[in-house]
Order: structure tokens, then C-alpha cells, then sequence
């Protein structure tokens, strides 16, 4: 059985030593995307002045050297970058344990072999690359940074970042940059450690050649179609974009061609622009070449590496058919070499023209077909959506929250002739009086007769139209006067209040377009004047292009918001003038006058006629009571524009600042909306980008005295419907003194009293989630804390050196120090320790620290994958937090075997995009967490977590140490006798246990106990494992002597040591006894039962004096511990020998010996004195 226990032993150490786990982890400031990394470690020591040597290029070693521990490692922030952007690689060194030294130690790191005028390491910047105090030289010639030490002493953990600038543009894609590093010293055994690793990061970038082919105008007139004769501008352009990364240069001296093939109904014209290169015309083909600029040039420009641009002229010919379908179609193309050798040629790309006639009198007649009916669409929810004609009166319920839209489709219903206008046009809305006007859209123009003719066709001149209003006066009456507020309306835009004129706190009752002519200047005082007008040309003939013909003003939208408090129906009506013919050449006209109404131009009970007055009929809404703020849902962002995975640079960035009506909200958020961004230390505002969408400037310099800025972001838009926001821009400079981690914090304000934040993603919300509450902090200062605000914020990673650490080691009571696994007796206890240091001159603003304690089937803390502890390690008492931590932490306990991690070790944490975020194992239960006072039974503790208390700052310099007990079960307890042993295995061992690595301790006999620690908002990480091992409890051996009526004549001896162990009992020499006999097993091996040795002894009737007897030295240990004995020195004493002699023992076969020699040498003695007698003799 011994054998077997030993053997089970050696396994699990070579089992644990290939495994190569770690010690103690250190915590970075690293993007949270999937880095390639080579960390570069060790195997035992050998000998001391041998030489170690180790590369390992793909898989996490460890220096490892008896008690010393140490990890150097090397890995690109991004193994794919584009040309453009920074190549980062991450340089880590740690040297950890308390009595780890090393010396003479020289850090090499080679660059690049291929660093040129477009792969650039920048050498002014080698004192931001300090690692452990320690700026690196830079050897030119070789390519090498070298930093040395004479000593380095274990308890360091530091990044520094190497930086590589790519050239977008000259950097070919596939290129790749691949550093190696070395590192060597020696240990404090006297050997000298070498180990190197490589990593490298590949650069992406690819071609880009565009053109554009667009009609820009005709010659001669205003028109936007054609006609037959007429010479049309083609604006081309040709460009290779300089992006803002992953670009190529196009080939110096190559050759750019474009191509443009003309419509057959086209004649070629010519080059609009006097200086422009003139092209190969073959047939309707026209050719340029051009020469490409040299790479000096390219790299030299702001805008796009290669870019030219021309206007096409072509004469429309008099074979062209007028309103064609398929219009005039021009073709444009291009074509480049690139810098890399590759070649691109564009899409085609078309340009489409109708040619329709001027003069009227040109067109095919008749050109008839079915018109196209005018549209007043209904509101299709309270977010300014409007309902399909079809839908009619939809009659919604909306509260008085809600945001309406109104749509016209406005044609030319009736007088659908393709080529006459109208003598007038006018559109009269009136705006219920419970509605309040906030901006209109004009819609989309198009050329739309009747069926006969292609649909959408560009108008031949963009209809021109007067925004004129009615308003209501002081005394709530409507004003007897109209208002022109715009003699004309740009196409596909949205008018507000503010930019149509209107003033403040004026209320619009009617709007009136009227459509005219350009040259028409003078608004009629009615609509009703406008409709008799009769617009007469000098020859008397009716003017008809007031509007023109086949116009179809598609989409326009009147958009209002509810009366506050109102509850009740609401009605928009509309009234469409007009006089115009159709195609049949009949006039036809609607107007205010009695027998001439809309009614009358479609009378009856015709289905169709019906279904035209039921298309501009009222449309009602439905205003009911408000669900208490729950319609409006509201979500606010900040962001660094420029940043990887979260992870940002020094120098300028853009901060942009958002806030959006979310998708599910039934109602708009209305303004003033302005966003607060409170910056983190060391980032100072610059310059508002874009005053067009909002305006930033500085709201308070040193925010509540915190030395950090508030800006405020006054949004311009003014209503948020559903799924649509608004932003703002402004640059912002982050210092080098800026702190590692960098939060954002966002406060925002609307022009709504009631509102809601959407659901968190998760039960706790992130720093990402937007959460409302009231304004307590008064963020804008008008003394209302009572209001409304929502909050969200963002975390980055500052892109430079770092240094926090954690390690974790284990002490048993069989352990003379502490170390990755600690050899603890059944029912006896282990120590635990773990040790923070931050060295930096950062500040933690927060902190979370997460164990769940070993126990059967547990899991690692952060990735849900197996621990496989073999047995329970239990609490006895609270945890005592070390004076640094009094009144900074928080302790929580609680009896879940399985809590939920997510939400508790991750509270603070912000993920950076492409995390894996912290997984909960399968079975996590919701934990109760309580403080100390409140455990009635620490055995029924299952995990801790500390919290740092809000606003503590964990300055530079205060490393900490936390030490528990956790106590081992009774051998009893343990079902399998293997995962006990005799005798105390080696604490040389490392582990990780994070990720697949756990797998390696499927069939563990020990229990595991791993922390996860998270800090300044970064994502956790675990610590390396904390194993035991139980030991089985070894009873002592006794050996006593006694008296013939058992009286103690002699002190007791004890021996100790572990089950397996040899003892040997020895028998003494008693002065005035003699040995008589022993009971009990004199020798044997320890075991878990007692075992008692009695010597006894008779008294001597006649006693000798005899010379003092040596010391008996006890039998050495066999393994390990030392055999203990009671009285470690015996004093010699003379004692009288007795005369009595009883060869019934060894000890008197010794006597008898003795005496024989004796009389010998007296024998002997006479012999020679009567010898030399008889000479004399």
C-alpha cells in the first residue's frame, strides 16, 4: 500500500510540473480583443552555474527557477491592423516571489528588419517606453532597444507599450512586423537564465478607385430635363480615396484611365473646363489618360492620392424620344495600377436623362392614361410616422405626448395633361386648434402626368411654391391676414419654427402654398384671390405654369406636437386648388367658389370618385390620457471616436455625444436636449466640431472640485422621434499624464418632464446602460434637482504603461513557508494569502474581488470551466482586512456553493467590444450577501467578495495583504483514502487554472482555490490556483522506563513522524538498574495508532563504578521531518558496576565480553612482568 501512495504521489508532482502553471498574475490595462501573445518562461533550475535556455513562440511558459518566479512577455495589441494605424505590442515583465533576485539582466528587444520610410519606430520616444523604472538604449545600426539591470527583485509587474507607425498608402498589404525579445539574468542559485519569444502583427490594405457620372445642368436654362437640341453638363469625377487607414497608393508613373461612352441620341460637345486634359474620341467614346503622381506627392496630400474631375458636354439629338422610359444613359469607368501591382477598374456607372419637350405644342399627343389621386395621409403612430393612403382615417389614440405626422401627396388629380401647367395651384392646411405646428418637409418634386409616362421622371423645372401661415392672436382668434414667411422651398428639406420665422410662442393655425411662377413675386392677400386670379400673359392668353405640368409633390409632411393636458379628438383638414387641363385638352379646375369644389369635381357615388374624396378627407387622432412618462424612452452615449477595443492614444481624439428616442418609445422626445460629459483627469477640452448638429463649450473647468471638465453639448434638433437621435462633436487633447483608465461620464437633459430609460442589459446596469433619475447634482444650474435626467458613461484604456499586481500562496501546518500548494493535517488549517500592489501613479477608483471556496464540483471563477476540488475547505471566521483597507473595503459572505459572478466580480467592469465577458457556470444561483455580524456559522460560508467603498482612491504605494484560514475536513470525512497521503508533497508548483488549462486536474485529489480580482472599471482576472494536500495525522511513539513495580526511573522518550515513517527505540543505561526486559515494538514504522515502548529495569544489589556511557544518537528520518526526541542530550554519570551478570540480554552479553577482556590484559600482564624477572634473573 505504500508503494501505491508513493507512486500516486510522484504523478500528481510530474502531472503539475508539466503543467506549467502560474504563480501569480498581473493585471493590465489590455484591449479586450483576442491578442497574440508568446510568454516567454522556464522549466527547473538545473545545477547551479548551468545555463538555461528556452523559445517558445506559441504556447504561455514560465521562468521558473526553485523559489524564484518570473515572466517576460511579448504580444501585439492586434495581430491584423490597416495601414494607417499604429502597430502596438504590449511588453509585460514580472518578477515575483519575495525571495526572487536576479541579476545582470538585460531585456533585448529586436525591431523589425523591415522598418522603412513607411514602417517608422519612432526613436525621440524612448523615454515614454520605461519598464521598471529602466529607459531603453536604441542601437540604429542593429535594430535593438536593450534594457538593463543590475538587480531586480521579485514583486514587479510592468507594461510598456512599442509603437509602430505604418504609412497609409506605402504599406503593401500582407506585410508583416515581427519583434522578438530576450531576456536574460541570472538567478539567485548562480545560473544564468536566457528565453526569447516572437510576435508579430500582419497589416491589411487594399486599392480603392472611384468615379462619379452625374447630370449637373443644362445649357442656357433652368430646366432639369431636356430637350431635344439642348446641350446637358456631365459632372465626372475619378478618384483613388486617401482613407483614413488601409489605403494604397496608386503607382507612381502609371497610367489612370477613364473611360465615358455617350448615349446614341448624344452628340459629343466637348470639355466644359478650358485647362482640362482633352480625351480620345472614338465614335460616342471618350478616353483620358492620365499620368499617376509620384509616392512623395500622395503621401503629401490631404485629400485623395490620385483625383481628377471634368464636365462633359453632349447635345441632346433630334433622334431622342421624348419621355422615353428608358431615358438617355451615359457610362462611366476608370481604371489604375496600384503600388502593390494590383489593378482596379471601377463599376460602371450611369447617368440617366428624359428628354422632354419645352414648347408644349412638341409633345406626342395625346399622351393619356389614368391620374394619379392627391393623398392626406393620417398620423401612423405618436413618432411622426405617417400611414399609407390606403389606410385612410386611421384615427390612432396617442397621449398628449405624442409627435404627429401629416402627409400630402400633392398631383395633379384631374388635369393630368403631360404638357400644359396650371393658371393655379394652392394647397390650404388648417391645423386643428389643439395642435401645435412644428416644421414641415417638402417632400420630393417628380414629372407625373398620368400612367402613359414613365413614372418619377425629374420635373422639367422644379415646382416653386410661398410658405405662407395664419396665426393665432393674443385673444386666442385666428389673425384676418395671412403671413408669407418663404417666397420658395428647397426640395427634400425640413423647416423648422426657428427657420421658417416663426415666432416664439406663436401659435399656426393655417398653411398656404401657393405655387407660382419664379418671376411672380407678389403673394395674393387670399387663397380665394389666388384662385381668380387668372394669371394673363401680354397677349391675353392664361399663364399656365404657375405650377407645372404633371407635378407630383411627393411626401411632404406637417408635423405637430399635442396641447399639453388635452384630451379629445383632434382634426387636420386640407383644401386643393387648382386650374389645369387634362389629357384630353378639357379644362378642369377646383375652387372655393359654390358648384366648383373638390366634392363637385368628383361627384356621386362612384367608386372611384369616392374613393378620391375619402383620399383628402380629415384625418383624426384619438388624444388620451398619458401613461405617466412610459411612452418616451430615452438613451444617451459618449464615446472616444478614435479608439481600438476600447483602448485609446495620447494626443488629439473626438469625443461624440448622442441622445436617442429609442425604437420601442410610442411618443417624441421634445428639446432643448443637451448633453454634460464630465471628462476624466488629464483630458481637456479643445474646439465644438460641427456647430451645424450642436454646440460644446466648457460648462465648469474643476467640476464639484474634482480637477476634471464639464462640458455641456447643446443639441440643435429640436424633436427626437422613435429610433432616431441627435449628436454632438467636439475634440478633446488627452495628456501623458492622463490616468491608465479613462471614464466618461454622460448627464443629459430634455425638454420632457416624464420619461423612462430602456430595460439594462443585464440585472445590474453597465456604465454603458442609460439609467434616469433626478437631477441632484444640478448639473445645469438652474436650481432644480427635482428634474429629470438620464445618465450613461463610457470606460477606456489609456494606451501606456501600467503596474498592478496580484499573487496568491498557501501555507499548512505541515508548510514551513508559503507557496502554490500548502500540506495541511486532516482537521487542521491553511493560511491563505493574497497580495495587491500598485506602483503606479494611478488611481483604482474601484475594486472587486471575488472567492468562492473550494468545494466538490466548483468551478474556476470567471470562465465556468471545472476546479475539480476533491473536498470542502471551510471558513472559521471573518476575514481581517489589513489596516491600509480599514474603512475603504466592504466584506460580503454568503452560503451559496455557486453564486452568480456576473453582476459581482464584473460590477464596475466595462467591457471593451469582442470581450468575452465573465461566464456563470452552469447551476450559478442568485447569492445573498451579508456582512460579518451577520454569519450565525462560518462553515456554511461558501465565498467573499471585497468591494471598495465608493470615492476611495487606492494611491501609489499601497500594496496590501489579505491572509484567511480555511480549515480541512477530518479524515472521516474524506470518502476516497487516496486524496490522503502520508507525508507532505512539494509546494514547487504552480498553476493558473484559467481557461482549457483547468482541464489538466479532471481527476484531482486536492482542493483548488483560485480569486478573481477587477480593478478601474477593467476587465477580471483570476489569480493562479491555491491547491492542498491532505496529510494523513501520524500518532507518536512512546518509548517509557520503568521500575520492576512500573515507577518512572527514567524520562520518557516521544518520537514524532510522518505514517510510513521508520522508528527505533533505544534502550538506556540507567545508573543503579539493570536492563530486565521490553514490552512493546522497539522499531517499526509511524501509523495513525499510538504506539507505547516499555523498558523496565531491576535495581543493582552491588553497583561498580564504571566509565560514563556515550549518548545514544537517535535513528535519522527516513523522509522529511526530523524524528523528535525528548531529552536531546543525556548526561554521563559514574555508576557502580553490579555484580551481578544475567546474559539474558544483549546488554549483558556486552558485560560478560567485557569482564573476559579485562581479565586478559591482567593475565597478560603477569606473564611479561615474570618474564622480564626471570632476565634479570
Amino acid at each position: 500500500m505504500l508503494n501505491v501512495i508513493k507512486t500516486l504521489e510522484e504523478v500528481f508532482l510530474m502531472d503539475l510540473y508539466a503543467l506549467q502553471f502560474k504563480k501569480a498574475i498581473t493585471i493590465v490595462a489590455v484591449s479586450a480583443i483576442a491578442f497574440s501573445q508568446v510568454q516567454i518562461g522556464a522549466v527547473l533550475a538545473s545545477a547551479e552555474g548551468s545555463t538555461q535556455n528556452k523559445t517558445e513562440t506559441t504556447a504561455a511558459k514560465q521562468v521558473r527557477s526553485g523559489d524564484t518566479h518570473a515572466d517576460f512577455s511579448l504580444e501585439a495589441q492586434k495581430t491584423t491592423i490597416e495601414s494607417g494605424q499604429l502597430a502596438n505590442f504590449n511588453l509585460y515583465l514580472k518578477i515575483s516571489g519575495k525571495d526572487t533576485v536576479y541579476n545582470n539582466v538585460d531585456i533585448v528587444i529586436t525591431l523589425p528588419e523591415n522598418l522603412s520610410e513607411n514602417l517608422v519606430f519612432d526613436k525621440t520616444s524612448l523615454s515614454d517606453m520605461a519598464l521598471n523604472g529602466v529607459t531603453p538604449t536604441y542601437d540604429e545600426t542593429s535594430g535593438k532597444l536593450t534594457y538593463h539591470y543590475d538587480q531586480i527583485k521579485g514583486g514587479t509587474s510592468d507594461k510598456t507599450v512599442l509603437k509602430i507607425d505604418t504609412n497609409n498608402g506605402g504599406t503593401l498589404p500582407g506585410e508583416t512586423l515581427k519583434v522578438h525579445g530576450t531576456f536574460t539574468g541570472t538567478n539567485g542559485e548562480g545560473a544564468v537564465e536566457n528565453y526569447s519569444g516572437n510576435s508579430e502583427v500582419s497589416i491589411t490594405s487594399n486599392n480603392n478607385l472611384g468615379i462619379t457620372n452625374k447630370q449637373t445642368s443644362i445649357e442656357g436654362t433652368k430646366n432639369e430635363s431636356p430637350d431635344k437640341g439642348d446641350i446637358v453638363n456631365y459632372s465626372v469625377g475619378v478618384s483613388a480615396p486617401k482613407k483614413s487607414s488601409g489605403s494604397l497608393y496608386v503607382k507612381e508613373g502609371t497610367v489612370v484611365k477613364v473611360t465615358y461612352r455617350l448615349d446614341k441620341n448624344f452628340e459629343y460637345v466637348g470639355i466644359k473646363e478650358t485647362n482640362a486634359k482633352q480625351p480620345t474620341v472614338v465614335g460616342n467614346t471618350l478616353t483620358w489618360e492620365y499620368t499617376a503622381p509620384s509616392y512623395a506627392e500622395q503621401k503629401a496630400t490631404n485629400g485623395n492620392f490620385f483625383e481628377k474631375d471634368l464636365t462633359v458636354q453632349a447635345k441632346v439629338k433630334d433622334s431622342a424620344v421624348y419621355y422615353d422610359k428608358n431615358g438617355l444613359v451615359n457610362i462611366a469607368s476608370a481604371s489604375a495600377e496600384f503600388i502593390d501591382g494590383s489593378s482596379s477598374a471601377t463599376q460602371p456607372v450611369n447617368s440617366k436623362t428624359y428628354v422632354i419637350p419645352n414648347n408644349p405644342d412638341d409633345a406626342p399627343a395625346p399622351l393619356k392614361g389614368s391620374n394619379f389621386p392627391t393623398n392626406h395621409k393620417a398620423p401612423a403612430d405618436g413618432n411622426g410616422n405617417v400611414a399609407s393612403a390606403k389606410e385612410g382615417d386611421k384615427d390612432i389614440q396617442v397621449s398628449d405626448d405624442a409627435y404627429l405626422g401629416f402627409g400630402l401627396d400633392l398631383t395633379p388629380a384631374s388635369a393630368g395633361s403631360a404638357t400644359i401647367g396650371f393658371n393655379y395651384y394652392n394647397l390650404v392646411y388648417k391645423i386643428d386648434s389643439h395642435l401645435n405646428f412644428e416644421n414641415f418637409w417638402t417632400g420630393t418634386p417628380y414629372y407625373m402626368p398620368n400612367s402613359s409616362l414613365p413614372t418619377y421622371m425629374p420635373q422639367k423645372k422644379t415646382p416653386v411654391y410661398a410658405f405662407n401661415v395664419k396665426y393665432m392672436n393674443d385673444n386666442g382668434q385666428e389673425d384676418a391676414n395671412w403671413t408669407t414667411l418663404k417666397m420658395s422651398m428647397d426640395p427634400g428639406k425640413t423647416y423648422t419654427k426657428k427657420q421658417l420665422g416663426i415666432p416664439e410662442g406663436k401659435k399656426v393655425s393655417q398653411i398656404w402654398l401657393w405655387f407660382h411662377r419664379a418671376d411672380y413675386t407678389k403673394v395674393p392677400a387670399t387663397p380665394a384671390e389666388a384662385n381668380n386670379f387668372n394669371y394673363i400673359d401680354d397677349d391675353g392668353n392664361r399663364i399656365m405654369d404657375m405650377a407645372p405640368a404633371g407635378i407630383y409633390e411627393y411626401d411632404m409632411r406637417v408635423n405637430t406636437t399635442v396641447e399639453k393636458g388635452y384630451l379629445g379628438q383632434v382634426a387636420n383638414h386640407m383644401d386643393l386648388t387648382f386650374y389645369g387641363y387634362d389629357w384630353e385638352g378639357y379644362m378642369r379646375d377646383v375652387s372655393y367658389d359654390p358648384g366648383n369644389t373638390w366634392s363637385d369635381e368628383f361627384p356621386g357615388s362612384d367608386a372611384n370618385n369616392v374613393t378620391w374624396r375619402e383620399r383628402v378627407a380629415d384625418r383624426h387622432v384619438e388624444i388620451t390620457k398619458p401613461d405617466e412618462g412610459k411612452n418616451k424612452l430615452v438613451q444617451g452615449t459618449v464615446a472616444f471616436e478614435n479608439q481600438v477595443g476600447n483602448m485609446t492614444n495620447t494626443g488629439e481624439n473626438t469625443v461624440l455625444t448622442t441622445v436617442k428616442n429609442n425604437k420601442a418609445s410610442s411618443a417624441a422626445l421634445t428639446g432643448p436636449f443637451v448633453n454634460y460629459v464630465l471628462l476624466p483627469t488629464g483630458v481637456k477640452f479643445k474646439a465644438s466640431v460641427d456647430p451645424k448638429n450642436a454646440i460644446a463649450t466648457v460648462a465648469d473647468e474643476n467640476y464639484q472640485g474634482t480637477g476634471r471638465q464639464l462640458i455641456k453639448v447643446a443639441m440643435t434638433t429640436e424633436i427626437i422621434t422613435a429610433n432616431k437621435y441627435a449628436y454632438g462633436e467636439f475634440t478633446v487633447d488627452i495628456e501623458k499624464n492622463a490616468p491608465n483608465n479613462l471614464d466618461l461620464k454622460l448627464t443629459g437633459t430634455t425638454g420632457d418632464e416624464k420619461y423612462i430609460a430602456p430595460d439594462p442589459s443585464s440585472s445590474t446596469p453597465l456604465l454603458t446602460d442609460t439609467v434616469v433619475e433626478s437631477d441632484k447634482d444640478d448639473i445645469n444650474g438652474d436650481g432644480n434637482v427635482e428634474q429629470l435626467v438620464f445618465k450613461s458613461g463610457n470606460a477606456y484604456v489609456l494606451n501606456k504603461g501600467e503596474h498592478l499586481s496580484v499573487n496568491t500562496t498557501v501555507k499548512g501546518d505541515k508548510d514551513s513557508k508559503y507557496g502554490q500548494m500548502a500540506n495541511v493535517t486532516t482537521g487542521d488549517k491553511a493560511n491563505y494569502r493574497l497580495t495587491l500592489d500598485n506602483d503606479t501613479d494611478d488611481k483604482v477608483t474601484s475594486l472587486n474581488i471575488l472567492n468562492v471556496l473550494p468545494t466538490v464540483g466548483d468551478t474556476n471563477v470567471l470562465d465556468g470551466e471545472a476546479r475539480n476540488s476533491a473536498y470542502v475547505m471551510k471558513m472559521t471566521k471573518a476575514i481581517t482586512l489589513p489596516k491600509a483597507w480599514q474603512d475603504k473595503v466592504d466584506v460580503y459572505y454568503t452560503t451559496a456553493a455557486n453564486p452568480k459572478r456576473t453582476g459581482t466580480i464584473d460590477a464596475d467592469t466595462t467591457y471593451p467590444t469582442g470581450a468575452t465577458k465573465v461566464i456563470d457556470p452552469v447551476g450559478a444561483e442568485e447569492a445573498t450577501w451579508v456582512n460579518a455580524d451577520q454569519v450565525k456559522d462560518w462553515s456554511t460560508i461558501h465565498a467573499f467578495k471585497i468591494v471598495m467603498k465608493d470615492g476611495v482612491e487606492w494611491v501609489q504605494g499601497k500594496g496590501v495583504e489579505i491572509n484567511f484560514d480555511l480549515q480541512a475536513p477530518e479524515a472521516n470525512e474524506i470518502t476516497d483514502p487516496s486524496f490522503i497521503i502520508n507525508k507532505p508533497a512539494s509546494q514547487n508548483v504552480s498553476t493558473k487554472l484559467n481557461g482549457k488549462d483547468a482541464s489538466a486536474l479532471v481527476s484531482s485529489t486536492h482542493s483548488v482555490d483560485t480569486i478573481a480580482v477587477a480593478s478601474n472599471h477593467l476587465q477580471p482576472t483570476e489569480s493562479a490556483a491555491m491547491l492542498t494536500q491532505l496529510i494523513r495525522k501520524s500518532a507518536p511513539v512512546t518509548a517509557k522506563y520503568v521500575d520492576e513495580d512500573g515507577n518512572k526511573i527514567a524520562k520518557s522518550e516521544t518520537l514524532t513522524g510522518y505514517v510510513g515513517d521508520a522508528y527505533k527505540t533505544e534502550q538506556k543505561k540507567i545508573s543503579g538498574y539493570s536492563f530486565d526486559k521490553v514490552t512493546g515494538k522497539t522499531n517499526g514504522e509511524f501509523s495513525d495508532v499510538p504506539v507505547t515502548v516499555t523498558y523496565v529495569y531491576e535495581k543493582d544489589k552491588t553497583s561498580v563504578v564504571t566509565p560514563p556511557t556515550n549518548t545514544e544518537k537517535p535513528t535519522p528520518p527516513t523522509n522529511h521531518e526530523k524524528p523528535v526526541v525528548s531529552d536531546k542530550k543525556e548526561e554521563t554519570k559514574k555508576t557502580k558496576l553490579s555484580t551481578k551478570f544475567l546474559p539474558q540480554t544483549d546488554e549483558q552479553v556486552s558485560v560478560v565480553a567485557v569482564t573476559l577482556s579485562v581479565v586478559g590484559v591482567i593475565l597478560l600482564s603477569v606473564l611479561v612482568l615474570l618474564r622480564l624477572r626471570k632476565r634479570h634473573l
